[in-house]
């Protein structure tokens, strides 16, 4: 934090260093200068009234904050947060001012970068998921790029199985900040609509975050338990939808199923939208029910299914053609895995994912 002492006939007493780098003045100019010299001409007419009771000793207000542009010495304005307030002596009067000052130019610069995006967020959810998956195999080939780059200069394997979980570390890490901005920006969003869809993107990034721990937190770093994985996943969606545990219940049962990093992501992917589905539309209401994931080795392949006993999907709906963001997500990442899923609504809803053999390897 900057801060400086004032007088009350608003000349500058004494500054950190701190305040003078973000002013871009010396400590000695600021102890020629007063307080107005420092503030903008707009924020002079916006703010000079509170600033001025402040410093006029009035009991009305002893102190003020705020955000405002500040001036440097080269005569460019940065936001700022302004605290100032008054400290007295025995008798109650005013003998000198505290200001302390926060360069918010950074946070700003956010600030405007996530309204920008969330302009166009909701009609690209599609495209910019397919791009972190994309990504996402990109920053494999890196990491395998790394793994052979190091391989002359280390000497055991456990060095080099540092410097994998390291970098799953910072993958985890990059992905919560991305889920720390878009949480920012739901606070900011009126629309429900948008505030839905933001909500939604959260959740798909948190389970590509959940991958990576996973991995740095494994023995194993060729593959996760999935077991594992999955009761977190869950975890984190009743949380994220605020599901009463004693209403909606949870059975996962996938014991010994070894998942590799290549499928580890889209399959986690598919199961955070069907899950996420059947808690928005399955138990309306309060209607209660269960939501079960088994899975198991069927040949070198692996089947899942997912079910629900809630209202159903009903016969006359085509969810293959259906206009849905997680279904189609569901359909895409399927392909993706050469794998087949189906739809049973005998009992509630079942879908049935099967997955061959070779689309469960790690590329070599």
């Amino acid at each position: 934090m900057g801060i400086v002492d004032i007088f009350p006939e608003n000349k500058i007493s004494r500054s950190n260093r701190k305040f003078s780098g973000i002013v871009g003045y010396t400590q000695r100019e600021l102890s020629t200068m007063t307080l107005w010299e420092l503030i903008t001409a707009e924020e002079q007419l916006n703010h000079f009234d509170n600033l001025a009771q402040v410093i006029s000793g009035l009991l009305l207000l002893p102190n003020y904050s705020v955000e405002m542009r500040v001036q440097k010495k080269n005569h460019q304005g940065i936001w700022c947060q302004v605290f100032l307030s008054a400290v007295k002596d025995e008798i109650g009067e005013p003998k000198y001012f505290i200001l302390v000052l926060e360069d918010m130019t950074a946070r700003k610069r956010a600030e405007e970068e996530l309204a920008l995006l969330n302009a166009s967020l909701e009609e690209r959810i599609i495209g910019r998921t397919a791009d972190l998956l994309c990504a996402n195999e990109s920053l494999e080939l890196d990491v395998d790029n790394r793994i052979k780059a190091e391989a002359s200069l280390k000497d055991t394997l456990s060095e080099k199985e540092v410097l994998l979980k390291e970098i799953h570390h910072r993958v985890k890490n990059n992905l919560q900040i991305i889920i720390s901005f878009l949480y920012l920006q739901v606070q900011k969003t009126i629309d429900p609509a948008s505030a839905n869809a933001l909500n939604d993107s959260q959740s798909r990034i948190k389970s590509m975050a959940l991958v990576h721990q996973k991995l740095y937190q494994s023995g194993d770093l060729a593959s996760i338990d999935f077991e594992g994985y999955l009761n977190n996943l869950i975890s984190n969606l009743m949380m994220s939808y605020g599901v009463d545990k004693s209403r909606i219940t949870f059975s996962v049962d996938v014991k010994n199923l070894p998942i590799s990093i290549h499928s580890a992501i889209p399959l986690g992917l598919i199961m955070n939208e069907l899950v996420s589905n059947a808690l928005k539309y399955a138990f309306p209401g309060d209607r209660s029910g269960e939501i079960t994931i088994q899975g198991q080795k069927e040949g070198d392949g692996l089947v899942f299914r997912i079910r629900d006993n809630g209202v159903g999907i009903s016969e006359k709906t085509d969810w293959e053609h259906l206009d849905s963001l997680c279904l189609n997500l569901v359909r895409m990442l399927t392909r993706q895995m050469k794998g087949t899923i189906l739809l049973s609504r005998t009992t509630g809803t079942e879908f049935i994912l099967s997955i061959p053999g070779e689309e469960r390897r790690p590329h070599s």
